[in-house]
């Protein structure tokens, strides 16, 4: 057999080689298995490592329980990563604040692929209640047919009776809202009070990020629940005033910000876990992304 028979038989064996040779790209691609938000959270994997986060006196088992509980009450808000609803959880967890609707502590608002943390009204009342110095607190809301007289100065008058119970019986319903006033009194007998009207109380609200990019206002937590946040607006306003720990000022600072869990977990006692990607929005008020 000639030479050049020889080379032309053993290309022809080659290419029939190849022919019959699979490579990774022509296998078909094997079927992804996805894991549900629930199997997420119950695996011991998640548990681990939501342990080598939380602080010592923080329960992991618990605290997934209670992310469990929030994604089967309020599974839109899984709509966001679940690493931003996790990270929201572990930050309300350290600040001792839970996301339980009947409690009204602190709602989590989901924006674009993150969740927002915010605390309520009632969550600014339980961590100020933590305070040795002060003895009561309480923001109420008044309505345009409410029988209200506020006198400032060193002599200060506060009258207030709600539409319903006024005895000249004139008004039916208690009307719009027309602003709110705060009462604090300290456990050493002392007190002040304050009060704003509603315009200042929009101009707070107007300065909210939040409620500035809503493409539904009727979706805000300002339209859902307003005259609660009229009150946690005072009480905002005068936290400064308040003679409160280092450790519950810094839980108020986590109001209105978006967490995220921290690259190489390690055990933390305190809200440094929190971090903010450079395209985020940081003031005394808010953190959330831009607009694109």
């Amino acid at each position: 057999m000639r030479i050049d028979e020889i080379e032309k038989q053993a290309e022809e064996k080659a290419t029939e080689e190849k022919a019959l040779t699979v490579t990774k790209k022509d296998l078909p691609a094997k079927p992804v298995k996805l894991v549900s938000v629930e199997d997420w959270l119950k695996s011991e994997q998640m548990k681990a490592q939501v342990g080598l986060i939380l602080p010592k006196h923080l329960n992991p088992e618990r605290l997934l329980r209670v992310a469990l509980n929030l994604y089967k009450t309020n599974p839109n808000i899984f709509k966001a990563t679940k690493e931003s609803v996790l990270a929201a959880v572990i930050q309300s967890s350290i600040v001792g604040l839970e996301p339980t609707p009947i409690l009204g502590h602190c709602y989590f608002v989901p924006y674009k692929q993150n969740v927002q943390f915010i605390i309520g009204y009632k969550g600014y009342l339980e961590l100020i209640r933590r305070s040795r110095d002060v003895g009561f607190i309480k923001a109420t809301v008044v309505y345009d047919n409410d029988l209200f007289e506020y006198e400032r100065g060193n002599d200060e008058k506060l009258k207030y009776i709600p539409a319903s119970l006024r005895k000249d019986g004139k008004f039916a319903e208690k009307g719009k809202i027309k602003g709110v006033f705060l009462e604090v009194k300290y456990k050493d007998g002392s007190s002040f009070n304050d009060w704003m009207d509603k315009e200042d109380v929009y101009k707070s609200r107007d300065l909210s990020k939040s409620y500035q990019f809503a493409k539904d206002k009727k979706e805000t937590i300002w339209y859902k629940f307003e005259p609660e946040m009229f009150q946690k607006t005072i009480i905002r306003k005068n936290a400064k005033f308040l003679p409160l720990s280092i450790e519950i000022q810094q839980a108020m600072a986590t109001d209105e910000t978006i967490a995220r869990l921290p690259e190489n977990a390690q055990e933390t006692e305190d809200m440094s876990f929190i971090s903010y990607p450079e395209d985020e929005v940081q003031d005394a008020d808010f953190t959330i992304k831009e607009e694109e």
